[in-house]
């Protein structure tokens, strides 16, 4: 097994094998161990459908589990990672704090309109902007942010939610 000497991927290849031998050898030293039970393989398509390959993937001879999608720190990632997962995650969390900071403003009877946005900005619109740089890319998400921010506005100043934008 190898690579056919000129080919292009060589030198990648090579610098894969070696940082691979290093970090392996780092692990040992500082006796890290891998927990397969908790390590997920998550494969990505350009098409986001999975095959239905039988490729199993092993380490050390435990078999990692394969996943269509998978939560890390806090973001769905799926295998097409075009982000949908992760927006309707950060949309569905923004309503829920929406909820709870109209609530609290309710009761604090608040009358400042600055105040209001303060605690939006603190609790909703922190939520909802969690890693927006990577699942706002597309088009499709920026509407949807607007209309997470109409949501609570809409709320906030108690319009019926036909009421258009």
């Amino acid at each position: 097994m190898g690579v056919l000497q000129g080919e292009t991927l060589s030198p990648i290849l090579f610098i894969l094998y070696i940082s691979d031998s290093l970090k392996r050898k780092y692990c040992e030293l500082n006796e890290l161990i891998v927990n397969t039970s908790k390590t997920k393989l998550l494969k990505v398509f350009a098409s986001g459908r999975s095959r239905k390959d039988s490729d199993k993937f092993h380490y050390k001879g435990d078999q990692v589990e394969s996943v269509n999608s998978f939560i890390y720190l806090g973001v769905y990632f799926t295998t097409s990672l075009q982000g949908d997962a992760a927006t309707n995650s950060a949309l569905t969390k923004s309503k829920l704090a929406a909820g709870t900071v109209i609530n609290i403003l309710s009761k604090l009877k608040a009358n400042s309109w600055k105040g209001k946005i303060q605690v939006y900005n603190s609790l909703s619109k922190s939520i909802i902007l969690y890693l927006s740089h990577l699942w706002c890319l597309m088009p499709k998400n920026l509407d949807r942010h607007e209309a997470a921010q109409m949501y609570f506005f809409k709320k906030l100043l108690q319009f019926p939610k036909c009421t258009s934008g």
